[in-house]
């Protein structure tokens, strides 16, 4: 396995198609009109971080991440990731999951594990799901997954709910408790 990771850019979505050309990289979530997350391989990141300098008006941001998740790249982890994801959810889920791959809210036990499988491997857009979250009046965001920057984001974005990160707790039975209303 080459190694890999993920970049945070601010670039023109037609210019980032073109310095990406030729590259082992891709959109992997679409944060805005001009904001964008790429995963690929190292080596490649560093070509286009290097491209974007000669490009005025981009900034280039390398993420603390070495997987290049909602990639391409994570094709051949789909089939596990679902098995095991479907193990874990269980028969039923009692809460509705809102699905970046839809960006729309999902209460069916089938649609949750077919959209949640593919995000493995598909691009996101993190602005359309903050949208969604917005129309359907969300009371509750839990963040699942390293640090708070897509908390932050929704915050940013004008998402006004009660919201954390998995990483504020230290245990899952806080985060339970806290889902429930009765933990800080």
């Amino acid at each position: 396995n080459a190694p890999s990771g993920m970049v945070a850019v601010q670039v023109s979505g037609a210019r980032l198609q073109q310095v990406l050309s030729g590259l082992v990289a891709e959109v992997a979530i679409r944060m805005g009109e001009d904001r964008y997350v790429v995963g690929g391989l190292e080596s490649s990141l560093d070509e286009l971080e290097s491209r974007l300098r000669s490009v005025p008006g981009t900034s280039s941001q390398r993420l603390r991440v070495r997987v290049p998740a909602h990639t391409s790249l994570l094709a051949s982890a789909l089939e596990p990731w679902r098995h095991a994801l479907g193990a874990a959810m269980g028969p039923a889920s009692c809460l509705p999951v809102l699905s970046d791959v839809m960006a729309r809210e999902i209460r069916n036990r089938d649609m949750m594990l077919s959209a949640l499988s593919r995000q493995i491997c598909t691009a996101l857009s993190w602005k359309d799901c903050l949208d969604s979250l917005m129309e359907s009046r969300a009371d509750t965001l839990l963040e699942i997954g390293p640090g708070n920057a897509l908390i932050r984001m929704a915050m940013h974005h004008g998402v006004r709910c009660r919201a954390r990160s998995w990483d504020d707790f230290r245990s899952s039975e806080a985060v339970c408790d806290w889902l429930r209303g009765t933990g800080s």
